[in-house]
């Protein structure tokens, strides 16, 4: 294919050479081998990218094996000021090019790739762009009104599940093949997201997560908390508040407990990271992970809290957080001994159990510092996300989200009640609607 069928004319979510690289990857031929013959472009919302620049393209091609369209998703770092500091593309193409060939060796064998079982199939990845297999072309969906109409335990159960795919993929490929993720990609040690290093952006995120909690949604909530009603109690909560983000560091928390065991985590596991395709009847069938920006090596619970508190509200972990742990467990089991590794007497339901009781403030503080703009006002977030500098200040910017949320808190009264929720989960209070009985983070 020569550079001018590139260029003339060249989508602009990718340069030339990077169409040319898409393409030798996807249909495992030479350049010499094929021609482009048409394209179409969608670029998607900047809402649905929050550190990048997205679209898809259609790509009619003329191969090897004859006429083919070739669909695609691309993603382009757009909001510099975040993507740099977390180093999230990257860290994107350390899992799709040095990680992923290995865990799908472990995971499917010698059989051929069918499902997208720990993501879309990759096909270019680079520090400023990623390109992957379009997933909507083959029925998978996100779901974007989540935060206001919940997925229900049918599609939360397959989201913990594709957890555990990905999860069980890397105790296989470390137990039963003998390859240490630790040495064979030593940056999966590395955090980029959760650590308190001085500069850090995931440092930056938290800390002005903390200032909302502490400087303009607890002045707002605190009469309708069930606490003493005096200003030292105000003060001892925001105190409290500071004090548990500060515990997010996930250095500090492997150190504190070396005896957890330690998979392949997704490290941003909310619902808009996961694409969900139905079966006839509506039923979530499968789900794909997608967005391994933050992906690490960690302990399971941390993917399955930061789903929980981010994704579901407190009457569904109520209800339904021990037999969907139950069920994860049961997964990671059944796929790992499928792959002819036994884990059971190494990690039992009692083992998850007591990391996700003493990690269950990692999800907290998550929910904390997702919900406040996520449930925020569309329309104002639209004017936001145009500009990749303006929906960076939002990320990192306590000036920027601070009088957006108070906006919201004293506008909507849905959003009150969520961001009480929220709080009182955080802090470990009772319930405004509970009865007068002893409280417990959930």
């Amino acid at each position: 294919m020569a550079q001018s069928e590139v260029l003339a004319p060249e989508p602009t979510l990718l340069q030339g050479d990077e169409l040319e690289a898409v393409l030798c990857r996807a249909l495992s031929c030479k350049a010499s081998a094929f021609n482009l013959l048409d394209y179409s472009q969608k670029l998607g919302s900047a809402v649905n990218g929050f550190l990048s620049l997205c679209g898809s393209l259609a790509l009619e091609v003329e191969g090897p094996d004859g006429p083919r369209t070739l669909h695609v998703f691309v993603k382009r770092a757009d909001a510099r000021d975040v993507t740099t500091g977390l180093d999230s593309f990257p860290r994107e193409t350390l899992y799709y090019m040095n990680t992923v060939p290995l865990l799908e060796k472990a995971w499917f064998g010698a059989a051929a790739r069918v499902t997208p079982d720990l993501g879309p199939a990759p096909y270019l990845a680079t520090d400023d762009v990623v390109v992957m297999e379009d997933l909507i072309r083959r029925g998978y969906a996100g779901k974007p009104d989540w935060i206001w109409n919940a997925l229900d335990y049918g599609a939360v159960q397959q989201c913990l599940r594709a957890q555990a795919r990905l999860h069980a993929a890397s105790l296989v490929l470390e137990r039963r093949d003998g390859v240490r993720l630790a040495k064979a990609v030593p940056d999966l040690r590395d955090d980029v997201y959760v650590n308190r290093r001085p500069g850090n952006t995931g440092r930056r995120m938290f800390d002005v997560a903390a200032d909302i909690v502490c400087d303009y949604l607890l002045p707002r909530m605190f009469h309708r908390l069930k606490v003493p009603q005096t200003k030292t109690e105000l003060w001892r909560l925001q105190d409290e508040t500071r004090d548990l983000f500060l515990e997010l560091d996930l250095e500090k928390l492997l150190a504190a407990y070396p005896d957890e065991l330690l998979v392949l985590c997704h490290g941003d596991s909310w619902p808009n990271n996961f694409l969900f395709k139905k079966d006839k009847e509506g039923r979530v069938e499968h789900v794909a992970l997608v967005d391994f920006q933050m992906v690490r090596l960690g302990m399971p619970a941390l993917d399955l809290l930061m789903f929980l508190h981010v994704g579901t509200r407190r009457c569904f972990r109520r209800q339904h957080q021990d037999s969907l742990l139950r069920g994860y467990h049961e997964d990671l089991l059944r796929f790992t001994r499928e792959r002819g590794l036994d884990i059971s007497k190494d990690f039992t339901m009692a083992d998850l159990s007591k990391s996700v009781e003493r990690l269950s403030f990692v999800g907290r503080a998550f929910s904390c510092s997702y919900r406040p703009v996520l449930a925020g006002d569309p329309a104002d977030l639209a004017g936001l996300f145009v500009d990749s500098g303006k929906r960076a200040s939002l990320m990192v910017e306590t000036a920027t989200r601070g009088p957006l949320v108070a906006k919201w808190y004293e506008e909507n009264e849905k959003y009150r009640d969520m961001m009480q929720e929220a709080v009182e989960e955080l802090l470990g209070l009772q319930a405004a609607d509970d009865a007068d009985e002893p409280a417990s983070p959930s």
